[in-house]
């Protein structure tokens, strides 16, 4: 089949229901989504990336809500890509940190990790209220979590790759890349939050993109990048790189953060 053959079926599959979008509460989301059994081709899996499609699971999916275009695809220049100050800085006080690129396998670590990093990044937790009575919250489901965690992380092709950051024979944090034929595409990442003053997250895309240079790739995927989003603001500073306008159907340079002129950006 040829691309353009390829990237037509893309973008003809059916768009789902709507559902509550996950990044604005008062907002409706709906996607194109299709499940593999199995690997995706990698030639395939390149053009799907560069339709705007993610990974999740045997899921591959891709945001066409109606009134929103607000999920922007964000891609980094592998070959062309130079560290800021600010990413130097994170490098730098890391030193002490190994990171390597293995074959993905759970392990009752990274179970524990994973959950300690779910439980601190969304505030899932135990509360305390005033009157000194404790009250569980319900939503800190351990079993619901973990399963979570295998479909996210361990529910992969072959190709896959699991990052990981260990520093004196501890896991401080791992994460899943997807490979393409050009490209790797950065899935999810945990970390401990006991070292989050570390920057694992910025380290370990670092990390990805020096191996990812190493094997001459062109493309690191950050996934969606939301204008104006703090959970999102972070990817704009990996450049040079490229955003997908989702209504043309085509890659356009990303804009300099305007913080970044006095880095020489």
């Amino acid at each position: 089949m040829r691309r353009d053959e390829i990237q037509s079926l893309l973008d003809n599959i059916p768009v789902t229901p709507e559902s509550m979008c996950s990044y604005f509460a008062d907002r409706p989301s709906q996607s194109r989504a299709f499940r593999v059994d199995g690997d995706l081709p990698p030639e395939l899996f390149d053009v799907a990336l560069d339709r705007g499609y993610r990974r999740c699971g045997d899921i591959y999916y891709q945001q066409t809500c109606e009134h929103c275009h607000l999920c922007l695809s964000y891609r980094v220049l592998v070959q062309s890509f130079v560290a800021r100050r600010s990413q130097r800085r994170v490098a730098g006080r890391n030193r002490d940190v190994e990171w390597r690129v293995v074959e993905p396998v759970l392990t009752s670590e990274k179970e524990a990790l994973y959950l300690r990093y779910q439980h601190s990044q969304h505030y899932i937790k135990d509360i305390v209220r005033p009157d000194a009575e404790r009250f569980v919250d319900t939503s800190y489901d351990e079993a619901s979590l973990l399963d979570t965690l295998e479909f996210q992380m361990y529910t992969n092709p072959r190709s896959t790759r699991e990052l990981q950051l260990h520093c004196d024979g501890q896991l401080l944090g791992f994460g899943t890349l997807d490979l393409s034929a050009n490209a790797v595409s950065a899935v999810y990442f945990v970390f401990d939050p006991d070292h989050a003053r570390r920057s694992l997250g910025t380290l370990a895309i670092l990390a990805g993109l020096d191996w990812a240079r190493e094997r001459e790739i062109q493309y690191y995927y950050l996934g969606f990048y939301i204008p104006g989003h703090p959970k999102m603001e972070y990817k704009r500073h990996f450049m040079p790189a490229e955003i997908r306008d989702p209504a043309a159907g085509n890659w356009v340079t990303a804009p300099c953060p305007e913080t970044a002129a006095l880095a020489g950006c």
